[in-house]
């Protein structure tokens, strides 16, 4: 392990510990209240962690190369800012106090009815480091829709205990992604949804690929594809931001079929390479909306 590695990993101990510190102060507040809170911790993080800001800066700066240092200053604090609100507001969705209506009170789903489509025959959806990922699956369950998310294990075995437990408590089924293809396809029964993440770096030991994204090559997961053609099944692309009276918009795109020309790996990296752009589409819209602290182009794949 690096010794910048194992640093982060040290500094860890503490960030569990206070979270568990923040979730008993949560307890009890509105929405309005916890997102407020969690924008102000966003807004002193950006201050004080300037190798994280500058990595938003950095990437903003590649990805929109026509922006003042202003614009991306100002992108990258509203990034922190939601990055942390999420955090609290996670935990505010997975108190005790919170029920499943609160949750309901404060999203807005918009396109529903292609994932209604689909939803008998069982779901693939791409779903995107984008808004508040996390309370999007909260409120998917809290519609009644039977939920398996895809995730990785955080690298930090108590915090990353913690956010299962509370997702889990809420509805949510996780699958560790390391359980392979065949618990990935196992998963996706009629009925269900089959939450699958398009935007993490992933490489070729995962059967990653590198396809253009925001004007620079990205590894990129091929896992919904694959799981969609092996399934037939359509992917229903998920992106969401928090709008201006701090709602969540969860966005539901029009399904991406499998296709029928090709080779399987043709077929596989067609609809990767769409639903990479109906990422890159929004982000262009939603700057900041999305996770830019993700070392997306970075030229070596990610490793378990």
């Amino acid at each position: 392990m690096s010794a910048s590695r194992a640093l982060g990993r040290a500094a860890l101990a503490p960030a569990s510990g206070a979270l568990y510190v923040l979730a008993a102060a949560v307890e009890g507040l509105d929405y309005e209240a916890a997102l407020e809170l969690g924008r102000a911790l966003g807004r002193i993080w950006y201050h004080a962690l300037p190798i994280r800001r500058s990595t938003i800066v950095s990437a903003l700066g590649a990805s929109f190369p026509t922006w003042s240092a202003e614009q991306a200053a100002a992108t990258a604090r509203s990034v922190m800012c939601l990055c942390a609100s999420n955090v609290i507001t996670l935990l505010w969705a997975t108190a005790d106090s919170t029920r499943p209506r609160d949750i309901l009170d404060v999203v807005r789903f918009e396109g529903l009815e292609h994932y209604e489509r689909e939803a008998d025959r069982g779901v693939v959806l791409a779903t995107t480091h984008t808004g508040n990922w996390d309370l999007a699956a909260l409120a998917a369950c809290a519609r009644g829709v039977e939920l398996t998310v895809v995730s990785r294990n955080l690298s930090y075995g108590p915090l990353d205990r913690m956010w299962r437990r509370r997702r889990a408590a809420a509805g949510v089924t996780l699958l560790d992604e390391s359980r392979g293809l065949n618990a990935v396809l196992g998963a996706l029964q009629p009925g269900r949804a089959l939450a699958l993440m398009i935007d993490q770096r992933t490489g070729p030991d995962l059967a990653g690929i590198r396809l253009p994204f925001l004007g620079r090559e990205a590894w990129t997961s091929t896992l919904p594809a694959a799981v969609a053609l092996r399934r037939t099944r359509a992917i229903v692309p998920i992106t969401s931001r928090v709008d201006e009276d701090s709602r969540l918009v969860i966005r539901v795109h029009e399904p991406v079929e499998p296709g029928t020309r090709g080779t399987a790996m043709d077929r596989i990296r067609g609809v990767t390479a769409t639903l990479s752009r109906t990422l890159e589409d929004w982000i262009r819209l939603h700057p900041d909306s999305w996770l830019w602290l993700h070392r997306r182009w970075a030229e070596e794949p990610a490793h378990r």
